[in-house]
């Protein structure tokens, strides 16, 4: 299949915006339900989805057992990614958390190369070395005084969502290893039951200490799913299109996205330094992206 990046644009555009939909709503819903319970929604409403339209419409896609690995894999570095988001969203600005969520091309651009053989170059270190400058000055915090307003950010959370950013690169490497040999809906299908059946029984624990769900934050968890599942098909389809260094880089929309939700609704405002991390992670995430674009990328389609 030959690259696409402008199909590969659109989609990514419009999962962007689902997504930063999708952590506004764990935010909101955080305050109400443990970490836990927001998770596993996260995964089984998408599941539910998915089998209905694997059962509806797609019916005639096929993958083979030698296959199940990689669909597993991609399953289990899926569900960590999450959770890892998840944590974060709910513990830092949300334009923070969702920047370094999709700051994963720093990590995909050396997992394509590991994994998918997928050509790189040495112009690509500087750049990631950037991105990790950024961390750093996301993580230095100026010492206090009297008169300063600076709220110190949550450095454990900060790390976790940086965690997160490297499990949600071994999946999209894994949804670019598989797109091209299986159907969309399968990969979305097996990601989204293995997150179930994980979350489940860490719900189940969790919710024994905790109070009912009642009918209107069932909704709610419903609805965020959804806004999951949209943006999580429309990722995929964005991976079928083009290299995964590339594609991913334009996931930092949902940072876009995020800042914009979170001065809104949560009156969040970014530290001078804070800004400063911010715009090395994406001036790194863009320049790798950057020298992707300059090569012309073919994929094996003999096993579509």
């Amino acid at each position: 299949m030959q690259d696409q990046l402008g199909r590969s644009l659109f989609w990514m555009c419009l999962s962007a915006f689902f997504f930063s939909l999708m952590s506004l709503m764990v935010r909101w819903l955080s305050a109400e339900v443990p970490h836990a319970t927001i998770v596993f929604f996260r995964s089984f409403t998408n599941f539910v989805i998915s089998l209905i339209l694997a059962w509806t419409f797609f019916r005639s896609e096929r993958w083979h057992r030698n296959q199940l690995p990689l669909l597993i894999f991609r399953g289990l570095m899926g569900f960590i990614a999450v959770t890892c988001l998840f944590y974060a969203i709910q513990h830092i600005p949300l334009a923070l958390s969702t920047l370094i969520n999709w700051s994963s091309p720093v990590f995909v651009i050396l997992f394509s190369w590991i994994f998918l053989k997928e050509k790189t170059s040495v112009r690509s270190i500087p750049w990631i070395v950037l991105s990790f400058l950024g961390l750093i000055s996301l993580v230095y915090q100026p010492e206090p005084t009297a008169t300063s307003s600076v709220q110190p950010i949550n450095q454990h959370a900060l790390m976790i969502a940086w965690l997160g950013s490297a499990f949600a690169a071994a999946a999209y490497i894994s949804v670019r290893a598989a797109a091209t040999k299986i159907g969309v809906n399968t990969i979305i299908l097996f990601f989204s039951g293995i997150g179930s059946l994980l979350g489940l029984p860490w719900m189940w624990v969790v919710m024994q200490s905790s109070a009912p769900l009642t009918m209107l934050v069932t909704g709610k968890l419903v609805l965020m799913g959804l806004l999951a599942t949209c943006g999580q098909y429309c990722m995929t389809q964005g991976y079928r299109f083009s290299s995964a260094g590339k594609v991913s880089s334009m996931g930092l929309l949902n940072a876009a996205f995020g800042a914009i939700w979170g001065w809104t609704f949560f009156s969040e405002v970014l530290t001078p330094f804070q800004w400063f991390g911010a715009i090395l992670i994406v001036l790194g995430v863009v320049g790798v992206a950057g020298i992707g674009v300059s090569r012309k990328v073919q994929v094996d389609s003999t096993h579509a």
